[in-house]
């Protein structure tokens, strides 16, 4: 046996070593994001799907089976809310927000999942599940009052959505303005206290609104 061949051999199994050592990180690595999108995959699914029934109750759905309809959205609502509040999700959320080596995509998908996670977690899922089936059956009453002009009798649907709303608000908490909760669903970030300069401006330009109000 030839010593002077042994740090060779050495150096060469330190060497397989650490490349089997990075290969098990970008495994993990790998692992982590995949399980992260798979989840995410199949939440989209579900949104689809809802996205799809709620659709056809505006455009094509008889009128008898609006009733049926809201409980279906209902039900496929509440399965997300479970799925978007889940241990699971927790786990999965830290792991790729920890996780240096996520594609700036999937860091940004998180980032949104974050956001909902944290809002629906405050939410109790059967009052969740109630205000979506609500909406569904205002959306589908109102179709049918605008044609008669029948305010009177879509006015107790509005008024349950009112108050559902503020409800959400309490349970999600808000600074400055309570409307300020509702605006950061739909445009993060903005708040009343920026839009009415922006309005007292637009009223400037066009003057005559203002006199109409």
């Amino acid at each position: 046996m030839d010593k002077h061949n042994v740090p060779e051999k050495n150096e060469t199994i330190v060497s397989n070593n650490s490349r089997i050592a990075v290969l098990r990180e970008e495994v993990i690595y790998m692992s982590r994001e995949q399980a992260f999108l798979d989840y995410m995959k199949k939440l989209n699914h579900y949104g689809q799907a809802t996205a799809l029934l709620h659709w056809d109750s505006r455009t094509g759905l008889p009128k008898k089976g609006q009733g049926e309809r809201a409980e279906v959205l209902g039900t496929l609502s509440g399965e997300m809310h479970k799925m978007i509040t889940s241990e699971e999700v927790t786990n999965l959320l830290e792991a790729v927000e920890n996780d240096d080596q996520v594609t700036a995509i999937t860091k940004k998908s998180a980032e949104q999942l974050r956001r909902d996670h944290d809002a629906y977690k405050k939410i109790p899922a059967d009052e969740f599940k109630a205000y979506v089936m609500l909406r569904s059956e205002s959306e589908a009453f109102w179709e049918e009052a605008k044609e008669t002009n029948n305010f009177e009798g879509f006015k107790p649907y509005l008024e349950k959505i009112v108050a559902f709303k503020k409800k959400m608000i309490g349970y999600l908490g808000y600074e400055g303005h309570p409307y300020n909760r509702l605006l950061d669903d739909f445009e993060p970030g903005m708040t009343v206290e920026k839009l009415d300069p922006l309005f007292e401006e637009l009223k400037q330009v066009n003057p005559s609104h203002s006199a109409r109000e």
